[in-house]
């Protein structure tokens, strides 16, 4: 695709933003970070994507978490380019299980991008693809910090534990939620565990969640990440069997517990755009 046809494709804002960027974007360091900040997995060695079935490939063991800041005056322009990715990443990304375009509650500037992939290989394709190029040319007038310090500084690349993907696509992603938690000292296999657990058990008994990842940041942090419809699908979530065994369990998994350790730590989410 040439790059007329791609910045078209995201909407007149990339364009805009793009007049507005007199220079050739420097050559910096590339959006893949996997080598850097991949977490520890269970398995020291997967078998290659072209040796597995297809079902098998579709399966979520990793993802990728980018928060970006728009530059003042820039935020609707940054909210209308991720808005307009998402079409593009379904249809020139095969090897990308879910893509998502997220602008943070109670702020215009805040914004972030959630992906899931089977394989390394798979965020690879993704962060060589048009919609991570035309990010990075946008970036230097559009985002805090441009390409390197504003994007590449931000890439966070962890391991999937357990998920859940709804069978309905009527429904549009409107909502999401991010809940970063600690495990206790000595307590962080056993938080694994629990949340590996957990996405079987979503997927049978909340019909309203859209999207349900755990996943492993670091050896004692994870996070959950969830999509909803809407505000009653998200409350039947937080009323549901996950959340009421996550806070029964959180005293004794999770540091500071279910107030300090979890209900402080969520991050509510607009979905602006979604592959889902």
């Amino acid at each position: 695709m040439r790059k007329s046809n791609t910045l078209t494709t995201l909407g007149i804002a990339t364009l805009a933003l793009l007049s507005q960027t007199q220079a050739t974007p420097k050559k910096g360091k590339t959006m893949n970070k996997s080598n850097e900040t991949r977490t520890i997995t269970k398995t020291d060695a997967k078998a290659s994507s072209t040796s597995l079935p297809t079902d098998v490939r579709t399966t979520a063991l990793e993802a990728t978490f980018i928060p970006v800041t728009a530059n003042p005056g820039k935020e609707g322009a940054v909210a209308e380019l991720l808005r307009g990715a998402a079409d593009l990443v379904k249809k020139t990304e095969p090897l990308t299980l879910q893509w998502l375009a997220l602008r943070e509650d109670g702020t215009q500037s805040r914004f972030a991008i959630v992906d899931f992939f089977h394989e390394a290989k798979g965020r690879e394709a993704h962060f060589a693809g048009q919609v991570a190029a035309a990010l990075k040319l946008a970036s230097g007038a559009a985002l805090v910090g441009g390409w390197d310090n504003g994007v590449v500084a931000h890439v966070e690349n962890s391991q999937v534990l357990s998920y859940a993907v709804s069978d309905l696509r009527g429904p549009k992603a409107a909502l999401a939620v991010r809940i970063e938690i600690k495990a206790k000292t000595g307590q962080e296999e056993n938080l694994a565990d629990f949340l590996a657990g957990a996405g079987t058990l979503v997927k049978a008994t909340e019909p309203g969640t859209l999207l349900w990842y755990a996943i492993r940041i670091a050896p004692d942090t994870f996070a959950i990440f969830d999509v909803f419809a809407d505000a009653d699908a998200k409350a039947a979530h937080f009323g549901g069997k996950v959340a009421a065994a996550l806070k029964a369990n959180s005293g004794a998994l999770v540091a500071g517990g279910w107030d300090n350790g979890v209900v402080s730590n969520i991050k509510g989410y607009q979905v602006l755009s979604a592959t889902y």
